[in-house]
C-alpha cells in the first residue's frame, strides 16, 4: 500500500481541493543517497518515486533542499522546477533549511500535514515540534538510509522511497549516526556502556529524550 492510498478521503463530489494541505520536505541528497551527482535521469527518477509513494497533489507546497555544490544543485533544481528550494554550505546546511521550514510550518497553521524525504535522524526534532502543533507527520526514506530511531518515532508512518510499502521499525537496518553531544557520558562509572548499547547511539538519544 502507498501513503497515497489513504491520505485523503474525498466524499461525494468533493475535489481534491477540500483535503488539508501537505507540506513536502525534501532532503534531497539523503533520498539521492549522493549529495554530488550531476545524473538529471537519476535526479528524476527519484523525485517522482517520492512524489508517487509521499502522495503528492497540486496544491501542495514543497522545498527541496540541497548543500551547495555547484553543478549537483543546478540538476537538482533542474529535475524538480517550479518548487522552492534551498541551499546551505556546512554539515547539515541541508536538513538545517528544512528544519527551519518545519519549525514556520508549526506556527503557520497553515498545514495539515507534512512530509519529511529524509532517513536521517536529525529530523527526529522536526517530528517532535509538528507534533506538538497538531500537523501529521509521515516520513518517505530510502531503506538502507533510514536510521532506526527516526523509524520509531513515526509509530507506523514512515514509508520506504521504491513504493513498497510501511517500513517497520524491526525492519528498518540500524544505521550508526554522526557523533552528538552524550548526555550519559556525564554519568561516568555509573552508567557503563555495554557491547549492546554503543555510545551516540539512536537509543542513547532517545533514553534521554
Amino acid at each position: 500500500m502507498l501513503m497515497a492510498d489513504y491520505i485523503c478521503s474525498v466524499p461525494g463530489n468533493a475535489t481534491v481541493a477540500s483535503c488539508e494541505r501537505t507540506l513536502h520536505l525534501v532532503d534531497a541528497d539523503n533520498l539521492l543517497g549522493d549529495p554530488n551527482t550531476v545524473d538529471r535521469g537519476l535526479i528524476r527518477s527519484v523525485f517522482a518515486q517520492y512524489r508517487r509513494t509521499a502522495g503528492y497533489r497540486a496544491g501542495d507546497q514543497v522545498v527541496v533542499a540541497t548543500g551547495r555544490n555547484g553543478l549537483h544543485v543546478f540538476e537538482v533544481e533542474a529535475a524538480w522546477p517550479g518548487v522552492l528550494h534551498r541551499r546551505r554550505s556546512g554539515e547539515d546546511g541541508a536538513d538545517l533549511e528544512l528544519l527551519d521550514e518545519a519549525d514556520w510550518a508549526s506556527r503557520s497553521g497553515r498545514f495539515g500535514r507534512v512530509v519529511i524525504g529524509s532517513g536521517d535522524r536529525i529530523f527526529m526534532t522536526a517530528i517532535d515540534v509538528l507534533r506538538l502543533a497538531d500537523v501529521a507527520v509521515d516520513v518517505v526514506a530510502r531503506r538502507e538510509s533510514l536510521a532506526t530511531c527516526l523509524a520509531l518515532q513515526t509509530r507506523g508512518h514512515v514509508f520506504a522511497l521504491d513504493g513498497s510499502g510501511e517500513i517497520r521499525p524491526s525492519a528498518a537496518r540500524f544505521r550508526r549516526p554522526r557523533r552528538l553531544p552524550s548526555p550519559l557520558s556525564r554519568l561516568g562509572p555509573l552508567a557503563p556502556m555495554t557491547s549492546e548499547v554503543e555510545p551516540n547511539s539512536c537509543v542513547e538519544l532517545m533514553a534521554s529524550a
